[in-house]
């Protein structure tokens, strides 16, 4: 998976902060855009709002731009049924994921069919608390998607299996 992020500059005209997907399983590339929305009661109390997506890409009127895969209700489907989790990921690489505590986590769904953009988003995630120095990531996970530790354990397992967890050798 490749993922490319917009930050706005000191001139921008356009203030949302944007994270872009391109991936074997995305038959054009996805964008969620975000702003970064302040509380001016709390210093430094920010909100990451989702505020918009596009599904693929300009288009040229040449044979590349010609040559662009149709957008099918099937693709839709499959990114609306995984929005949630394509928001988190954007958020993580956004760097802007506040944590949520075990009482106010959101309980996600997980698709009827564990894909490889299901193991690669559970990896993002893994991934994610890993860095953020998260004690125990296998249980956080677990509790955000209402499921016993060992499925969240096996998701990860069969995420680190398809290479998709790089394991830390300490020297």
């Amino acid at each position: 998976m490749h993922v490319k992020i917009h930050l706005p500059g000191a001139r921008a005209t356009d203030p949302r902060r944007s994270a872009t997907f391109r991936d074997v399983g995305l038959a054009q590339p996805l964008t969620l855009h975000f702003l970064l929305i302040g509380d001016t009661d709390t210093p430094g109390d920010f909100e990451m709002r989702c505020v918009g997506l596009e599904l693929g890409e300009a288009v040229t009127m040449d044979e590349a731009g010609l040559a662009t895969p149709e957008l099918t209700s099937s693709t839709v489907r499959r990114i609306a049924a995984r929005f949630p989790h394509w928001q988190e990921l954007a958020r993580a690489h956004l760097n802007f994921s506040p944590e949520p505590s075990h009482h106010d986590a959101v309980k996600r769904v997980k698709p009827a069919r564990l894909d490889a953009d299901w193991f690669r988003m559970v990896a993002a995630e893994y991934q994610r608390h890993v860095d953020d120095g998260e004690p125990a990531p296998v249980t956080t996970i677990a509790a955000a998607y209402n499921v016993d530790v060992s499925t969240a354990s096996r998701w990860v397992k069969k995420a680190r299996e398809r290479g998709l967890i790089k394991d830390e050798v300490s020297t």
